[in-house]
Formats: structure tokens, sequence, C-alpha cells
């Protein structure tokens, strides 16, 4: 299990999951790091253990790129896909990176080893046709939903992400909907999100329904079971406090006509079989700042004190108070001459 993450001063670092669809859907491929050094690493699974000592490198640049060589944890998590990886989801061990742009991030090389896919025999729900990797770019706090939020890296291609952090504030009730922290957590997650209040929503609904849970869901298998009307949906609030990843993505064909032959012998693979099953993805920050989107509420009291001229702190304006005072002073005078003409006129009639 990898732990989540804290954010990160400043917040240059992000988590992003692979998925091979592979033999057994494992991530049954070659790993290579983009570095000077082209080297490819075989990964199997009876060798899942020793991805942790592969090599990363990131890119750190001030006036110039550096390769810095670092020993990186991948840690291992099981979605609907079956086994995938993140990178830079541990709060204790977080990469950051010091300048924004291309050549600032984190590339690495894939072999997709399309011959060692399942062969299709008929469509199901679950069948998959694509060929390639599925990522997802997501804050540290939350865990992955990778088949519904991931997006597609296809082989024959480098992929370049271009990043950028946003972090949204909502209103909770009255003036609006979302999740405040106060509220208690969902069992098996350390911080409330969607995606783990979709996968926990899931896993009660596959408890109730099969006696039995999925393996990449976090909750204990012996859980109370939801009994929910059959027009029933997962309820699933926007946390109140939200960190997400806008993200841009363009495309160059890979192999070129001069690298192509280069790799071919480097590699002992055909050309053919490189422009089939390699891909390069490119991840980095636009810039090394952020976005703030904030919810504010439309009206409240010293607003609407202030919409109707109310002026300092409780709104009244000196000449406001000035006509204030001479109103009462004149509706008191008033009614101080009525009261003397009644007195007056009572007085008349008796003496006569």
């Amino acid at each position: 299990h990898c732990p989540g993450a804290t954010a990160l001063k400043p917040r240059a670092s992000l988590s992003f999951f692979l998925m091979l669809q592979t033999f057994e859907v494992f991530l049954d491929s070659y790993i290579r790091l983009y570095a000077p050094k082209w080297e490819l690493h075989p990964l199997f699974p009876s060798e899942a253990e020793t991805i942790l000592k592969y090599l990363v490198y990131i890119l750190l640049s001030a006036h110039h790129v550096q390769y810095i060589q670092q020993n990186v944890t991948m840690c291992r998590v099981y979605t609907r896909y079956g086994k995938c990886y993140t990178f830079n989801g541990n709060k204790t061990t977080s990469r950051k990176t010091k300048q924004g742009g291309m050549g600032n991030g984190l590339e690495i090389m894939l072999d997709i080893q399309q011959d060692e896919y399942l062969p299709i025999w008929r469509e199901t729900n679950e069948t998959s046709l694509e060929a390639g990797i599925r990522v997802q770019i997501h804050s540290q706090d939350e865990p992955p939903y990778i088949h519904q939020l991931g997006f597609g890296v296809s082989p024959g291609f480098q992929t370049f992400v271009s990043c950028q952090e946003q972090r949204l504030t909502y209103l909770p009730q009255p003036w609006g909907n979302c999740r405040s922290t106060s509220k208690e957590k969902f069992p098996g997650y350390d911080t409330y999100s969607i995606s783990a209040c979709r996968l926990l929503c899931e896993t009660n609904e596959v408890l109730r329904v099969c006696k039995c849970r999925m393996v990449s869901v976090t909750d204990p298998v012996c859980i109370s079971q939801l009994q929910k009307n059959s027009g029933d949906t997962c309820p699933c609030e926007t946390p109140c406090n939200l960190t997400r990843y806008g993200k841009e993505l363009s495309m160059v064909k890979i192999p070129s006509k001069g690298s192509a032959r280069y790799l071919s012998r480097k590699y002992d693979k055909s050309e053919d079989y490189i422009r089939d099953n390699f891909l390069v993805l490119d991840i980095f920050f636009e810039a090394l700042n952020y976005e703030t989107i904030e919810q504010k509420k439309a009206y409240d009291v010293a607003g609407l004190l202030g919409k109707i001229c109310m002026g300092l702190f409780i709104g009244a304006s000196i000449l406001t108070v000035l006509e204030i005072l001479d109103y009462i002073y004149e509706v008191q005078c008033s009614f101080k001459s009525t009261t003397h003409c009644t007195i007056s006129s009572h007085r008349t009639r008796y003496i006569m």
C-alpha cells in the first residue's frame, strides 16, 4: 500500500499511474528512463519487487539541465485494470522540481510488448481494444480512479503532458453543497475525495450483491452492508478544498528515420517492432505556480448592510445618523404639540 502524500511547498510534485494491458494485466513491460544513456530494464511479474531499485531521472535545471540519478520508490496499487504503479505518491520521499517547462519533469520510455496481450475472443463491457498505457495525474491526497479519469498514451509517439495545478475552494451549507473536513473520514482513506467516495460506494454495492469485494479496494472485507433503493446512486459530495491538475497534451511521432536504425541495433528489435511498441512519456509543470478558484458568498450580513448604504461597520454614515436623529426629534415635537392643543381644548370647554 502506498500512503498518501501531503501538500508540498511549493507544490511541484505529482503522482501518476501507469497501466499496461499485458498478460495477466500486470506491468509486464520494459521501462526505460529517458536519459543520455538509453537503457531498457526488463520488468516481469516475478520481479515486481525489484522496481524499487529502478532509476528515474528527474531533470532539475537552474541555468542548465542536470540529470540527477535517484533511487525512486514505485508504489504498487490495484485498480480496475489490475496491478498498476504510482510514482511520487509517498509523502516522505516526494520528489520536487525546481523549474517549470519541458525538460524539467519526468521522462520515461516504455515497451508495451503487444505480443504479450491476451487475445480477444468476444466483446464484453471490460474488453479493451486499444494498445498503449493509461495514465492519471492527480493529487497525492486522493486514490487513483484511472478507469474513468485516466488518459491514454499511444505507442509510436512521444507524448508531452504540460500540467498546471489548480486549487479549488467551495462553500459548505447553507451557501453550497461541499463536504467539510470536519465530517468523519471514509474507512481506508486519510482524506475525503470524490474518487475515494466512488470506490467505497462500489465496494459496498459489490459486497451487498455478490457477498465479496474487489481486490482494488482498501476497505476491510467485513463491513456493514448498505441497503439502497434500486434507483439510488452514490451521493458523492464535492470536497470543500480540492486540488486538480489541468493538462495539455501534444504528440510527436517516434522513432524518426534517423533514430529507427540506431534503436533497432541497440535493443535488438526490428524497426517495425519499435514503431508498434515503444513510446515516450514526458510529464512536466507548465510553471511553478498555481491557479486559485474560490467560491464566494453572494451576500452576507455585512454585504447586505453595505448595499443599502449603511456605511462603516454597521453601515451608518454620519449624515444618515443625523437625518435619523432629526426625524426622531421632529416626531417628538409633533407629538408634544398635538398633546398641548388637546389639553387646551378641554380646558376651554370646562370654563364655558
